[in-house]
């Protein structure tokens, strides 16, 4: 997808939320379990995103670096993924090219960051390598 934007005004746009997510009190998503006042309906729980993580993702689609049709499930169980959240060397070498694995993991995971399940790369992952590269 060609938007007319360098790489550079790529990661910029991405990289006015890294003072959000850095913050210790940032959530990027709540666990949200609503009760339901009838015994006999069972509701089920829900990710919710902060208003910083809905911008956040319309601004990584808007800027192209979350591929439609990528397969970020399957892709959390590489051993690229796995590498890039479970070793710091890795981390310390991760580039943004090729940016989509990374953040269209991120951008679609259901329960956020810093909530996702053990598999899924942490902000900590994508703000490291955007912060490198801005």
């Amino acid at each position: 997808m060609d938007l007319g934007l360098t790489l550079h005004d790529r990661l910029r746009g991405l990289a006015r939320f890294l003072p959000a997510f850095e913050s210790a009190a940032f959530e990027f998503a709540k666990w949200n379990n609503p009760k339901s006042t009838d015994p006999e309906v069972f509701t089920l729980g829900f990710s919710e995103l902060s208003e910083t993580a809905v911008a956040f993702v319309k601004e990584a689609y808007d800027l192209g670096w979350v591929e439609q049709g990528f397969d970020w499930g399957t892709w959390m169980d590489t051993p690229e993924a796995v590498s890039l959240r479970d070793s710091p060397a890795s981390l310390a070498k991760a580039t943004v090219s090729p940016p989509t694995p990374c953040s269209s993991a991120s951008a679609r995971s259901p329960s956020g960051w810093r909530s996702a399940p053990p598999r899924a790369p942490s902000s900590e992952c994508f703000c490291e390598i955007q912060a490198r590269c801005c």
